[in-house]
């Protein structure tokens, strides 16, 4: 009864609220990987127009998502920058954690990460909840796409830069 209460007098959650709240959370949450790292909103129209969410970050680019239900990973995937960097949304869901989504998870990235399953659907499986991260999800149509919890990710990055 109190939660309904508490729900209904503060009325609709703002969407981009808590997705500017979440982006500058991750920047705070890597702050130690990224001492610089700053929002595209704030830095490159360009950049933000493309969907990175968070500059200077070396060799990656984030996008920030704070979305409840299914989204279209690959789309946004898709939409951002080609080239030498390794395209990452960053989603989180109530309940449910913070996970990285990545293209084909790179050799050069991945090589010492153990414990990928692989997983065929075309649903989300995060969303689905049949599979727990860390997996490799190969969608029929749109590709594979490498998922890990946050800090799996985080820990990953720290090995590379020798942290």
């Amino acid at each position: 009864l109190g939660d309904k209460k508490i729900t209904k007098e503060m009325g609709k959650i703002n969407a981009r609220a808590k997705g500017n709240a979440f982006e500058l959370w991750c920047i705070k949450r890597m702050r130690h990987l990224f001492p610089t790292a700053i929002s595209a909103r704030w830095e490159s129209k360009r950049l933000d127009d493309l969907g990175v969410d968070i500059c200077y970050t070396d060799e990656y680019s984030f996008q920030c998502k704070a979305v409840e239900g299914s989204m279209d990973v690959f789309k946004f995937l898709d939409n951002m920058p080609d080239g030498v960097n390794m395209n990452v949304v960053i989603w989180t869901r109530n309940r449910k954690g913070v996970f990285c989504i990545f293209r084909e998870p790179r050799p050069d990235f991945c090589e010492s990460y153990e414990g990928w399953a692989e997983v065929e659907s075309k649903v989300n499986p995060i969303f689905k909840g049949d599979k727990d991260p860390p997996f490799k999800w190969n969608h029929p149509k749109k590709g594979t796409v490498g998922v890990m919890p946050l800090d799996d990710f985080i820990c990953l990055i720290e090995k590379k830069k020798g942290l």
